[in-house]
């Protein structure tokens, strides 16, 4: 019985968790014995009914042998007490059933959880209460404060005006009074529990001298907060005074001059900095603008044909891939099929001539557009008995589509769609190289943003700028913990 106990069941909740225990798992997990039945049973009437009365029980037939002996069970107990009864029915069913240990010990973990639970949420909400209060009384002790102050500043202030006047009116010398008395009790207020306890450790069966000993103390604390500010206010009238005084020399002037020459032309180089940065942050925005305009579709969809892609993933975090291609002509398709192409380590624009240009000037804006007339479920339907038009992207992956341009074509267009959940997506160009030069280049068509391409058929088309290949990024970056399938397909046309 060692589940008894404060930190373990009371009785009543281990015998109905036993009673439980037999009705859920008799039967499935284990099977008793005639005798413990008769026992069990008999154990069980004694705890409802208490000691055996014939108007309790039904009558039992002459051919009732299960009852007779059920019946001869529960009048051989006697006037054995509920507590009893519950007890020996726990010891007869923990015996007979080695399942019964663990089964009561996991209730015991689950409640002892739950308690825990119940304590730490009551610890935290009484921490919480106890930082309020404190808060409150850091705040009220800082308001105080500031009063203090300047009803100081405010004495030291008539103070000065009454001695340059002349006497001090009656007036005057009332609105003095009020302030210092105003600074006390400020005062008073703050350090009125600390100096409570101090004098009644010192005096403590005295009361009179307890509010004697205060009264010093608040005078005391007063006299020293007075003349502290009166340190403060001298030493700022000494350093205006200084400061006056170098004015009205000429070195001094000469200076202040070159100091101000200094001054104005760093804020002109700061000027030039921030208007620097300002210039460069808009410029970026126009290109991520420029990217994510939507437009209708700028070609038809009559000589379409789809490429092939070539996967390339990333884990969580690693920058967007770009990808160059090696010292020979560009790729092209050939029998369907998509050359492939190795990486370079180094960027240099490149134009179709073959001749270095500027390749942002050879960009035209790209299209894009959802598809109104075709939901997310036809679109991936039909696309899904090709192997080829479904793409499953990883967790943390970030999956790059090669498209190189073709000879008989002048447009790339794109249709994509997920599963469920959105993806990330953009679009970049890999400048193709001649054999005479070492490096590619790639610019950024669209930039990578998250699309709810699962709810809609996400399209777009771009005008080739040249020779070259395509880069159609999928980012599934962001999520580290759940893949994505992805249905597209890549044209082109003229």
């Amino acid at each position: 019985m060692h589940y008894l106990g404060e930190s373990s069941f009371n009785l009543d909740e281990l015998y109905l968790l036993c009673v439980r225990f037999i009705r859920e798992k008799e039967g499935k997990a284990f099977h008793l014995s005639y005798q413990d039945r008769l026992q069990l049973a008999a154990h069980c009437k004694q705890v409802a009914h208490g000691p055996y009365k014939s108007d309790a029980s039904p009558g039992v037939g002459w051919l009732d042998v299960v009852g007779s002996d059920r019946k001869a069970t529960w009048q051989s107990l006697g006037d054995l007490s509920r507590e009893r009864a519950q007890e020996k029915f726990v010891e007869i069913l923990d015996r007979a059933c080695p399942l019964l240990a663990p089964y009561l010990e996991a209730h015991l973990n689950e409640k002892r959880d739950r308690e825990n639970k119940i304590k730490e949420e009551a610890e935290a909400k009484e921490r919480e209460i106890q930082r309020q209060k404190q808060q409150e009384q850091e705040q009220m002790q800082q308001q105080q404060r500031k009063q203090a102050e300047a009803a100081a500043k405010q004495n030291l202030a008539n103070q000065k005006t009454n001695s340059v006047s002349g006497p001090v009116t009656n007036r005057d010398d009332s609105r003095r009074h009020q302030q210092e008395a105003q600074i006390r009790a400020a005062l008073n207020q703050q350090t009125a529990v600390q100096f409570r306890q101090y004098a009644a450790e010192q005096h403590p069966d005295d009361a009179y001298k307890q509010a004697e000993l205060i009264a010093q103390l608040q005078e005391q604390h007063f006299q020293q907060y007075m003349t502290q500010v009166y340190q403060q206010q001298l030493k700022i009238q000494q350093e205006e005074e200084q400061a006056k005084l170098l004015q009205q020399q000429p070195k001094q002037s000469q200076q202040n001059s070159t100091n101000e020459s200094a001054t104005v032309e760093a804020a002109a180089a700061e000027d030039f900095n921030q208007q620097l940065q300002q210039q460069l942050q808009q410029d970026g925005d126009d290109e991520a603008e420029a990217g994510q305009k939507f437009f209708r579709p700028a070609c038809g969809r009559e000589t379409m044909r789809p490429n092939l892609r070539k996967r390339f993933c990333a884990t969580a975090g690693t920058a967007a891939l770009r990808l160059a291609l090696p010292d020979k002509p560009a790729p092209v398709l050939t029998n369907g099929n998509a050359a492939t192409s190795k990486v370079s380590p180094e960027l240099q624009p490149q134009s179709p001539s073959g001749e270095a240009a500027t390749t942002n000037s050879l960009m035209t804006a790209p299209s894009m557009w959802c598809d109104k007339q075709l939901t997310a479920a036809q679109f991936k339907a039909k696309l899904a008995a090709d192997s080829d038009a479904r793409l499953k992207i990883g967790p943390g992956e970030v999956v790059t589509v090669r498209v190189p341009t073709h000879e008989e074509g002048s447009c790339i267009v794109w249709e994509f769609a997920t599963d469920h959940y959105d993806i990330g997506f953009g679009v970049y160009f890999e400048w193709t190289v001649s054999p005479s030069d070492r490096v590619t280049a790639v610019d950024e068509i669209i930039p990578v943003f998250r699309r709810d391409c699962h709810e809609e058929v996400y399209c777009g088309s771009h005008q080739y700028p040249g020779r070259g290949v395509y880069l159609l990024k999928f980012d599934n970056s962001y999520s580290l913990w759940r893949s994505k399938w992805l249905y597209y397909r890549v044209y082109y046309t003229k």
